[in-house]
């Protein structure tokens, strides 16, 4: 259940780490944001970027881009929250997955009377999550689910299909569930072609939704940022490659980041005070 209390959605209520402007608020006011955004047919990139999303967009300069266009960015990880307490300037209050994200864009679609489309998955998620979301949440409407094939980011004719079909839906949003770095960098290429609001990229919400994958953690893991933990119990090879090895580094960048954002700080205030 959605806290009471909430930030105002203010989307220029941001924390800058990492190039990326990230929105200091919580579950319901990004929930809001996006729900505005579909009401307004705001075709925009929607994305909750954790450390893996971190290591990877400062790997691909093409995704780190994309993460640095897109106007609603939520940070999905609490390392990203407890930095922001490091940082001088706005702190971000709470973190806003993508998973819990999607369940309360549900939810709010269904009071009022949204429709979404998914695009990914594997084979039949999709539509087992379609037939979940509009059973528990009375008023919304999935207007169309599609698995694409295996490599169809690299088929034109494939991915001009994908987005033929989805204008069919005339869809309020669209959840992509493509996995990162895939799901940004199609979304990017081919998004002026979907006649929808805002496009949600969300990577494994939708198996979340069905429980395809594993079990989501109880909430007092991800609230106090031990959901890493549960997954690695659950996967525990995937999961050590990702935490310990590839992810890692992440601690560097946030040293880098901590260090820069601080002397440009200093440096600005000093400025102001010389003149």
């Amino acid at each position: 259940m959605m806290e009471k209390k909430s930030v105002k959605p203010d989307v220029e209520n941001v924390v800058s780490m990492f190039g990326l402007r990230i929105v200091a608020c919580d579950l319901e006011a990004a929930t809001e944001m996006i729900i505005l955004a579909a009401k307004e047919k705001r075709k925009e990139l929607v994305v909750t970027p954790n450390i893996d999303h971190i290591v990877t967009i400062k790997k691909n300069s093409a995704v780190e881009k994309i993460y640095q266009d897109a106007r609603l960015v939520f940070a999905d990880g609490m390392p990203l929250v407890w930095l922001s307490y490091f940082l001088p300037g706005v702190r971000l209050p709470k973190r806003v997955t993508g998973a819990d994200l999607l369940v309360a864009v549900c939810d709010k679609c269904g009071t009022e009377r949204l429709t979404i489309g998914i695009i990914g998955g594997a084979p039949n998620v999709a539509e087992k999550a379609s037939s979940i979301i509009e059973q528990r949440y009375p008023g919304i409407r999935v207007a169309g689910t599609y698995c694409p094939p295996l490599g169809f980011e690299f088929d034109t004719v494939e991915s001009e299909k994908i987005v033929a079909i989805s204008k069919e839906w005339h869809a309020d949003i669209i959840c992509l569930a493509l996995g990162t770095p895939k799901q940004e960098l199609w979304a990017k290429k081919y998004i002026d072609g979907f006649n929808c609001g805002p496009i949600l990229c969300f990577g494994a919400a939708i198996d979340f939704i069905v429980g395809t994958t594993y079990k989501r953690a109880p909430v007092f893991f991800r609230d106090n940022g031990f959901e890493w933990l549960w997954r690695l119990y659950q996967e525990p090879v995937r999961m050590f490659q990702r935490y310990f090895l590839r992810d890692s580094i992440f601690f560097w960048y946030a040293a880098c980041e901590i260090a820069v954002k601080w002397l440009d700080y200093f440096r600005e205030d000093s400025e102001k005070f010389n003149k």
